[in-house]
């Protein structure tokens, strides 16, 4: 079964599937989005030159219908559906399940919903057409992955005269896999020790380093989202610490080698890397 929900900015949500009392009877837009396609032409060239290119944004529409017991009824469902769509609301969650299959991407009711009544059901069955506006094309996971990198792990007791603990080393180099279809922006969360810390994706070379300094308690949070870039330290902005050799990395498709490095071997420092892989359609 094909279920839709949508979640509002309030959190209200309401679905669409085949249950009452909102039936879901057609669907479009969840799959192939439009790509846009920059090129340029010179003066006598023969065809034109390719630069790049990039996804519009997606639409989705959804046909239902809408059953009720008797006019009462009808009138509050009715109700309920243009109160969790409302546009005025802002950007909401359209989230998408078959069998155990599960993505979502944000989304806005293009415009309130229109109904149709059935003039031989006119108080119990009602059409009506919903169209979202979807700016990030891409659907995501429901949930957020994690990877975290301890630099180091303590507390290796030795037989000695005397009850002495030693430090031992952890890894610095982990492979996180992107299983998406396109590469994907990530939250780096950096606590305890490190001076200058920089953190590389050793197959590009792409690295991103702020020359900060982090004491025990400390807390450096990096987000490499397009239009959402943020460096804090304890909540403060610090931005303008960041290594002017920097690049806001995302994940590759496939293998992404991420190394920590800082500039004191004796810091003692761990690293979680957030993201959620992303689609073209489901």
């Amino acid at each position: 079964m094909e279920k839709f929900t949508f979640i509002n900015s309030n959190e209200e949500s309401i679905n669409f599937s085949e249950d009452y009392p909102y039936i879901l009877r057609t669907f479009d837009g969840i799959g192939g989005v439009k790509t846009a396609i920059q090129k340029q032409k010179s003066v006598n060239q023969d065809g034109e030159s390719y630069l790049d290119n990039y996804l519009e944004p997606r639409y989705i529409t959804l046909q239902i219908t809408l059953v009720a017991k008797n006019t009462a009824e009808m009138s509050s469902i009715r109700s309920r559906l243009l109160k969790v769509l409302n546009p005025k609301l802002g950007l909401g969650i359209l989230r998408y399940e078959v069998g155990n299959n599960i993505k979502e991407l944000k989304a806005l009711a293009e415009f309130a919903p229109d109904f149709f009544p059935e003039e031989e059901f006119r108080d119990t069955r009602q059409k009506a057409f919903l169209s979202l506006y979807c700016p990030n094309p891409y659907w995501q996971d429901i949930s957020i992955s994690s990877e975290e990198m301890v630099t180091w792990i303590g507390g290796m007791t030795f037989p000695l005269s005397l009850p002495t603990e030693f430090a031992m080393a952890g890894e610095r180099i982990i492979n996180i896999i992107n299983s998406g279809d396109v590469e994907t922006p990530i939250t780096l969360e950096i606590n305890g020790t490190a001076t200058n810390p920089k953190i590389m994706n050793t197959l590009t070379g792409e690295y991103i380093k702020v020359n900060r300094t982090l004491d025990v308690g400390d807390t450096l949070i990096i987000t490499t989202e397009f239009a959402n870039k943020r460096v804090e330290q304890n909540g403060i902005n610090v931005f303008n610490y960041i290594d002017l050799g920097s690049t806001f990395f995302s994940l590759n498709v496939g293998d992404n080698v991420i190394e920590l490095t800082t500039d004191n071997i004796n810091d003692n420092a761990t690293i979680k890397i957030s993201y959620r892989n992303r689609y073209l359609g489901v």
